[in-house]
């Protein structure tokens, strides 16, 4: 036969359940914290990863319309230690009685953003100052943009007549170009303000080969 012990109780107190509950919300809030900050954290990832991407896509973009472009054909002072952000050429487009035939004179150059004068203010409200696009044009009209948001400047550079990246160039725009005996060297920045709110930047870099 079963006796009931007076001394023990059947269930919870008020207080036992409220404590209870407390850890339990305090656990989820710590739970929910953690994922937030890793969920922000990934998203400045993949604002980084995208500027990459971009920036690569590019600079691949340009090595390809540059890839049969004539060194002769240049007439821009582009070495160091100034370089230049722009710069006209022609492409090889064939053989015409053993000459080479070049095509239309072709600009590739760092503009601002038609949005955003370079005044020291983000203009556009995009949360960049004084970016700018890489546009290719010709003389038959065309007129394409490659690239947005264009850093004024490439990483680490800022304008005060000193080499601060130390590639050997003085105060070289988000876009530049630099020639070196037969050697073209591209260099470019892009920036994006990530989901955090941070300034993201990402560079790439080429060196081609310029035809005779």
């Amino acid at each position: 036969m079963m006796h009931h012990d007076p001394g023990s109780r059947a269930g919870l107190s008020l207080f036992e359940v409220m404590v209870a509950v407390t850890g339990t919300l305090v656990v989820f809030g710590l739970v929910a914290t953690g994922t937030t900050r890793a969920f922000d954290t990934w998203k400045g990832t993949v604002s980084g990863t995208e500027v990459e991407r971009t920036a690569n896509n590019a600079m691949d973009r340009m090595v390809a319309t540059l890839a049969d472009a004539g060194l002769t054909t240049i007439a821009d002072d582009l070495s160091a230690p100034t370089g230049g952000s722009e710069f006209s050429f022609q492409v090889r487009k064939g053989y015409t009685a053993g000459a080479v035939t070049w095509g239309p004179v072709t600009k590739i150059a760092w503009v601002p953003d038609p949005g955003d004068a370079r005044d020291n203010v983000d203009n556009d409200g995009d949360g960049l100052v004084d970016e700018g696009e890489v546009v290719m044009s010709d003389a038959t009209g065309r007129h394409v943009v490659i690239v947005r948001n264009v850093a004024e400047f490439l990483d680490g550079e800022t304008e005060d007549n000193t080499d601060e990246n130390g590639n050997g160039l003085t105060d070289e725009q988000g876009l530049s170009f630099e020639i070196e005996g037969r050697r073209l060297h591209i260099r470019m920045t892009l920036a994006k303000v990530g989901a955090d709110g941070e300034t993201v930047t990402r560079s790439a870099e080429s060196v081609l080969r310029l035809l005779d």
